[in-house]
């Protein structure tokens, strides 16, 4: 069996290599870092005519009809230059949106604006309380930190109703509440969202929502892993660079088995991060389980590629520092390891609590997110 990229997969990631090597360099990122608008419309705009949003779109709803895989190789550029846009959230969402637009469920007409990125989309991963009222639904409660929900029209949000039913909704962003929040990540906005009692649209019971689960954790992976590869190569770089005792750091036995303990730790996350897409395109049922790894591999993510100290003097300044920092705000995501473990872990023997399931622990998760 040949578990490798097809030959139409590796032009599709050299193009998208190509192209955000010539619209995305580091002083487009800094720039888009220190405007207000909150990510770059103009490259967004760009992306958006190339099709990128589309990709996973069924043909039949104005899409390219392409796989998770397809859209992996797209996250897996996007994060390894560090893109200031809203892919990933209108990836998402449009997974989403489709889905109840297939199963003939409203979505409102938000397809198509978001799909030719006239609309921006955020998604909030933290549940939120969910009642009927007659043929409505009712959502209350403070989303966790969303990523573009300060520029978002359009957020979609599981929710939990009183009987413990897991549902999947979107509201109208622009007639919400958002609050704005200084990330560490500064090449994306952060923001919570308010809700009381607010309107929305049912687009599925537990299986949309676990289906978007699923997708969101791949998405996630495939994003931090673009990031880890390119910190990667800075670091071993970095390492041919500079001299020290009159000798290149990299010929030191302990700076070389930390450099190779890296690519070890991302090659074998590339392999889950692909074998995870491939199970979501085929409906494989191990589907699941690869995105409870996936999280589990974020933690590893976290510590790997920030090349364990080797950066340089300034590594705020440096293009490594602009690869590392997206990893605790995309944490923020649902591969989340605590949210994984209650997801899909055997539950935890009495008195001992499930990790991250403390609102202690939660409160911590955020503020690291949140902190600069």
């Amino acid at each position: 069996m040949d578990f490798d990229l097809s030959e139409d997969q590796r032009a599709l990631q050299d193009e998208a290599r190509r192209f955000l090597d010539e619209q995305c360099p580091t002083a487009r990122v800094r720039a888009a870092m220190a405007a207000d608008e909150g990510y770059d419309r103009d490259l967004w705009m760009a992306m958006v005519d190339q099709g990128w949003p589309a990709t996973a779109v069924p043909e039949g709803l104005g899409g390219l009809g392409l796989g998770t895989v397809e859209l992996a190789v797209l996250l897996e550029q996007t994060g390894a230059h560090v893109a200031p846009t809203p892919f990933l959230q209108e990836a998402l969402a449009l997974d989403a949106l489709s889905r109840a637009a297939a199963a003939g469920a409203a979505e409102a007409g938000w397809l198509d604006p978001v799909l030719q990125g006239d609309s921006v989309a955020a998604i909030a991963w933290q549940p939120v309380r969910a009642e009927r009222d007659g043929a409505r639904w009712l959502l209350s409660g403070r989303s966790g930190p969303a990523l573009y929900a300060p520029e978002a029209d359009v957020v979609v949000v599981p929710g939990v109703d009183p009987d413990g039913g897991e549902h999947l909704f979107v509201v109208n962003a622009r007639a919400r509440h958002v609050t704005a929040e200084p990330a560490m990540d500064q090449t994306r906005s952060l923001g919570w969202v308010e809700l009381e009692g607010t309107p929305s649209l049912h687009l599925g019971d537990a299986e949309a929502a676990t289906a978007f689960a699923d997708l969101g954790a791949v998405a996630h992976a495939a994003e931090l892993l673009g990031a880890a590869d390119r910190v990667l190569g800075m670091t071993v770089d970095y390492a041919k660079e500079r001299v020290q005792f009159g000798r290149p750091i990299g010929s030191f036995q302990a700076v070389k088995h930390r450099c190779a303990d890296m690519l070890v730790d991302v090659e074998g996350m590339r392999s889950v991060v692909y074998y995870a897409a491939w199970c979501l395109s085929a409906d494989d049922p191990d589907r699941s389980d690869r995105r409870r790894r996936d999280g589990q591999d974020h933690a590893v993510l976290r510590r790997r590629s920030s090349g364990h100290g080797l950066g340089p003097p300034g590594a705020r300044r440096h293009r490594v520092h602009l690869g590392a920092r997206p990893a605790p705000v995309l944490e923020a995501g649902p591969a989340r390891r605590g949210q994984l473990r209650r997801r899909h872990a055997p539950p935890d023997p009495p008195g001992r609590p499930c990790c991250g399931g403390s609102s202690a622990g939660t409160a911590s998760f955020e503020r690291r997110v949140t902190s600069r």
